[in-house]
């Protein structure tokens, strides 16, 4: 499958068949997150990769929809703020860089680095679904992560149950564009 298709293909995935996920297929999608650009190439992005049951359902108080716990795989997806790095991220501070815009850029980063994670996911049969709606204090917790690491969002991973494909309504590239007419 080309980049192109698995976008075309690409689907949220609610509902995952037992299938058990192959060994080293998280090492994968994470390979292909770590891939992925960053500003300055700083790579502030860390994921915690879980497929253990036990580990995935004490996780279940953090997310009001049900389905999470119940796939396979989780990634947890965090970033460091920029402010607590050591490199370019605070010499940037110092030259006045506002301290939201620089954890903003953090935060694009990883949604760049999950979007390589989740096309690499479709392009290997498996389903995902980007989780966002979550109790992070919860999941550091229970995972242990330790400040300044942030959790963003959770993605779920795991072979679909139904493989129907409904066709998802997507606005029309007129609808998304504009062109100044200067």
């Amino acid at each position: 499958m080309d980049v192109i298709n698995a976008i075309r293909t690409r689907k949220s995935v609610r509902s995952y068949s037992d299938k058990p996920l192959p060994k080293g297929i998280m090492q994968e999608l994470i390979e292909a997150a770590r891939l992925a650009p960053s500003c300055k190439n700083l790579q502030g992005y860390r994921y915690i990769p879980l497929t253990d049951k036990s580990a995935i359902y004490s996780l279940r108080d953090a997310y009001k929809q049900r389905f999470v716990c119940t796939a396979p795989g989780l990634v947890i997806a965090c970033f460091y703020p920029p402010t607590y790095s050591k490199s370019s991220w605070e010499k940037s501070r110092d030259k006045g860089v506002d301290k939201e815009v620089c954890r903003s850029i953090a935060m694009r980063d990883l949604a760049i680095s999950t979007a390589f994670l989740v096309l690499r996911a479709t392009e290997l049969g498996l389903g995902t679904c980007y989780i966002g709606d979550q109790k992070n204090e919860i999941i550091r917790k229970r995972l242990g992560i330790q400040l300044p690491m942030e959790v963003l969002a959770t993605i779920t991973v795991g072979y679909p149950k139904d493989s129907s494909s409904k066709k998802r309504k997507k606005l029309s590239i007129e609808e998304i564009t504009h062109l100044d007419s200067v």
